[in-house]
């Protein structure tokens, strides 16, 4: 006669009831998974996982697994971590997290996963204050303007609390080392410059920190230095016959490339509002203007010139009069 055990249909009505409960719920589980990478090697990036609709009374074990079968569990409540520490290559790390109900451990809540690089250098950016960039994403900034160059690395957050980092700098003819982050600088030459960061980090040894080993990061941008575009000249006669041809010289200070366009607008047109659809890039601030005007009268020339760091505008009348207008003497 076969053995009866009361445990599992009680198990698996206790499975049965938690499914009811969460399925007609007005909430749903669902799993927030964030990392606080990229990082080098050696180096540890914590995974947080974050549940929402977590039973503030329940337990939940959430199980933590890389893409090369490294795996932590930890039992908590609506969040849990875990930090993982690699040491063979860098490479691009996913972690899989995964949540079930600890009085049911084979009901699974909810699952997600997130994903972080693993560096032989200190990951990071350098940036710039006050410059623009063109479509090319090539960095151009004011002649004379002071500019904030400033490396950012992108560490989790407890390992640059616990590092020191040092900087070497290295700015037009300019070499130096800080152990600011940052450095505050007037480019006077106009011109491509190209800008040099080495970074030093002094780094604990992980996960138990009875020593330190050192981390390396390079970093370098080129910026171009530009002339502002202070003035417009314009030469060349604007009072006109009817029949004879508008032909004016343009120039401007300022760096090129420029980017110009010029429009014929009647005499009561706002200039300021006007707009080109054909717009010329010149490596120099100089053009000339060629235009026929089918009829005698006053006009508006409107001129625009850019070259990225500054923008002009000028306008100037045009008089076109009749030749066929005749004196008439009592």
């Amino acid at each position: 006669m076969p053995c009866y055990s009361p445990i599992l249909p009680l198990f698996l009505i206790g499975i049965l009831y938690v499914a009811t409960s969460v399925s007609y719920s007005d909430c749903h589980y669902a799993l927030n998974i964030t990392n606080d990478g990229p990082a080098t090697l050696d180096v540890p990036v914590t995974v947080s996982a974050q549940l929402e609709c977590a039973d503030d009374k329940a337990e939940y074990l959430y199980e933590f697994e890389d893409n090369i079968h490294k795996t932590y569990r930890v039992l908590d409540h609506a969040e849990a971590s875990a930090s993982f520490i690699y040491t063979d290559h860098p490479a691009v790390r996913t972690v899989q997290v995964t949540a079930y109900l600890f009085s049911h451990p084979l009901f699974l809540v909810a699952t997600g996963k997130t994903s972080f690089r693993i560096e032989d250098y200190i990951p990071g950016t350098l940036n710039f204050t006050g410059i623009v960039q063109d479509r090319n994403e090539r960095k151009f900034l004011q002649t004379g303007s002071v500019t904030n160059i400033s490396v950012q690395i992108h560490y989790p957050r407890l390992v640059l609390q616990e590092s020191e980092f040092a900087y070497s700098w290295t700015i037009e003819e300019d070499h130096f080392t800080t152990d600011q982050s940052y450095k505050l600088h007037t480019f006077t030459e106009a011109g491509p410059h190209l800008i040099r960061v080495a970074v030093v980090g002094r780094v604990p040894f992980y996960p138990d920190k009875n020593g330190y080993r050192y981390k390396w990061g390079y970093f370098g941008d080129e910026i171009t230095i530009k002339d502002p575009i202070v003035h417009i000249n314009i030469s060349g006669n604007t009072y006109l016959e009817h029949g004879q041809l508008l032909d004016l010289d343009i120039s401007c200070n300022g760096s090129g490339p420029v980017d110009y366009c010029w429009k014929i607008l009647p005499p009561s047109k706002n200039s300021s509002n006007f707009s080109c659809t054909d717009v010329v890039t010149s490596t120099e601030c100089s053009f000339p203007i060629l235009y026929y005007f089918r009829d005698s009268g006053d006009y508006q020339l409107a001129i625009h010139v850019n070259n990225l760091i500054t923008s002009l505008e000028r306008e100037i009348e045009v008089h076109i009069y009749d030749g066929k207008f005749k004196f008439n003497f009592y």
